[in-house]
């Protein structure tokens, strides 16, 4: 029989695999596995659902009935990534930031993190076997599957959260044409059976689950069993109309998702494609609501990208793994980002100001600029987002110059890099150095919001302006921060005006307040100093010069910084205008110009 608890690891070392599961496969997984594991090494805790769905008793009510053939394989065209598959046929898992050697499937490995053990779980790495192909790669996703279904088929707290099942069951069967499809009946009998028996227990907790950011995978595990298991529509209605429901409270009319994260933006989409894809397929209408949601999100999509193909990094963090794209290198993002504009057919051009989320795009010849004007990610969206506003993006053609530092993808034990990045100063944007403009809990939300962020734009013949405001400052500092951005018609030519001001009606503002305006340089850009120190000289990869100069009361500066936006750690430089407030505030003008050829 199989163990009933999915808690801990076997300890007996394991056994060579065998080329593919038995027809009677549960012993031959004893020895892929090396024996029975201690049950208690996991407790499913004094929650509620532990009491129920731990109950021993409880899963004989899923049944024991299984469909002999699926009535609909979801299509699966997303990339994969095939050096992970290499890492995980030598007998290296690499999940979120997280390393685990092994040689045998562990399903709950020490000292990994929660979004290391969603990953595992919810199988998102079996795209990667598929794109790699051939026999030992098939081999190797049978003898996981199959060990998942013996060592974990009943409730656990996180491999049977609904999210995780739900990214899991899509996850069986996108990659069915490949691991499932030519095995023997046996193994895929039991496939089958516990694919209906994850879908039964998701249907009983879909409609009682929090509103939580991952409903969506929810649901999408839901649909996509429903339409492969089910001969009636008793629980594809439901989930179809729940699905509704969602959308009509997280996509707003600018199409963005309410994280403010070009990431979750793309995985997001990704995940209503697959979904309107299955429901095609099987000839069942889509509804109105999620076509829409589709044709505001390609636009918005591509908002957000780069003329390199790739995404801002605004928000970008790590917080939400299952709802950012599945985890490929950073080279393979103008991929992703493709075949998600192409799989949604949104054919809407990116509009320029997004004013439901505050984000403004300007777009002058060559000249690229994302600007953040809006305020934070509202409650219970906003789990690890960043504190930078009025921080910008700009890029020349393919070669970014003005940057964010990115997202943190280390282990998550390294907690400083991943508060820091969060943080004003990881940002292109002006801040106090002594507190941000709101204030970022660790590995949480945004503890204090401003009142007050105000954003105008406006477009004219001789270019666009930007004039952004925020009260962030106020409590404690009696400060307001305004930034003025103006970019001219030939994008040659960046003007800004940052400015600290004493708040209306606040307290009075305490002089002497330190700031710093800081503009990060990607890495192939280089900088120096010019004219005794007076400007800087930026000199992008093709050869063209930017020179930035300013005035005001601020010391100009060139610093060492970091960026993460290419999925490592790496040196880069920024420039900094640090100051000092006065009785007045301060007001502090810089000016980003094209060397003309001589």
């Amino acid at each position: 029989m199989p163990s009933d608890v999915c808690a801990a690891e076997r300890a007996a070392p394991a056994a060579a695999p065998p080329a593919a599961p038995a027809s009677r496969p549960r012993p031959a997984l004893r020895a892929i596995a090396g024996g029975r594991r201690d049950a208690g090494a996991r407790s499913s805790g004094l929650s509620w659902q532990g009491l129920v769905f731990g109950n021993p008793l409880y899963p004989l009510t899923l049944g024991r009935s299984a469909p002999r053939r699926l009535n609909t394989v979801p299509a699966d065209p997303w990339p994969g990534n095939r050096d992970r598959a290499i890492d995980l046929l030598d007998g290296v898992v690499v999940l979120q930031g997280e390393r685990v050697e092994t040689d045998r499937p562990l399903w709950f490995p020490t000292g990994v993190g929660e979004p290391f053990l969603m990953a595992l779980h919810g199988f998102e790495w079996l795209r990667d076997l598929k794109a790699l192909g051939g026999d030992q790669a098939r081999r190797l996703a049978r003898i996981w599957v199959a060990d998942w279904i013996d060592r974990c088929g009943r409730w656990d707290a996180v491999a049977w959260r609904p999210e995780v099942i739900g990214g899991r069951v899509a996850s069986w069967l996108g990659a069915h044409d490949f691991f499932c499809d030519s095995a023997e009946d046996e193994f895929r009998r039991l496939v089958f059976a516990s694919l209906a028996r994850q879908v039964r227990h998701l249907a009983r907790v879909a409609p009682i689950e929090a509103e939580g950011p991952y409903r969506l995978i929810t649901l999408k595990g839901l649909i996509l069993g429903a339409l492969a298991l089910d001969d009636t529509p008793r629980r594809l209605a439901p989930a179809v109309c729940a699905l509704v429901a969602w959308l009509d409270t997280r996509i707003g009319a600018d199409g963005i998702v309410p994280q403010r994260n070009a990431l979750v933006q793309l995985g997001t989409l990704r995940h209503l494609v697959d979904i309107r894809t299955a429901l095609t397929a099987a000839r069942v209408p889509v509804p109105g609501a999620l076509q829409t949601a589709i044709e505001r999100m390609g636009p918005a999509l591509r908002f957000f990208r780069h003329a390199d193909g790739r995404l801002c990094l605004f928000n970008a963090s790590a917080a939400v793994p299952l709802l950012a794209p599945f985890e490929s290198p950073p080279a393979a993002e103008p991929l992703l980002v493709d075949t998600a504009l192409t799989r949604s057919d949104a054919k809407g051009r990116p509009v320029r100001s997004a004013i439901h989320t505050g984000f403004e795009r300007i777009s002058a010849t060559r000249t690229l600029i994302c600007f953040d004007g809006g305020p934070p990610a509202r409650e219970g969206f906003d789990r690890g987002a960043h504190a930078a506003p009025f921080a910008f993006e700009m890029s020349i053609g393919r070669d970014r110059m003005i940057v964010s530092c990115g997202p943190w993808i280390g282990r998550r034990t390294d907690t400083g890099w991943a508060a820091a990045l969060r943080g004003a100063a990881a940002h292109s944007t002006l801040a106090l150095t002594r507190s941000d403009p709101w204030l970022p809990v660790e590995a949480g939300g945004i503890a204090r919001r401003p009142g007050l962020v105000r954003l105008d734009r406006f477009d004219q013949a001789e270019g666009t302006l930007i004039d952004a405001e925020h009260d962030g400052y106020r409590a404690g500092f009696g400060l307001v921060a305004r930034r003025l951005l103006f970019v001219a018609r030939a994008g040659d030519d960046i003007r800004g005006e940052d400015r600290f001001a004493p708040a209306e009606g606040g307290p009075p503002a305490a002089p002497g307040q330190a700031f710093a305006i800081r503009f990060h340089l990607h890495p192939r850009v280089s900088a120096v100093r010019v004219h005794g120190g007076g400007a800087i000289l930026l000199k992008l990869p093709g050869g063209v010069g930017w020179r930035f100069r300013a005035s005001g009361p601020a010391g100009l500066g060139l610093e060492d910084s970091v960026y993460f936006g290419d999925g490592e750690q790496r040196r880069t430089a920024q420039i900094v205008l640090s100051g000092q407030t006065g009785s007045d505030g301060a007001t502090v003008k810089w000016a980003l110009q094209r060397e003309r050829k001589r």
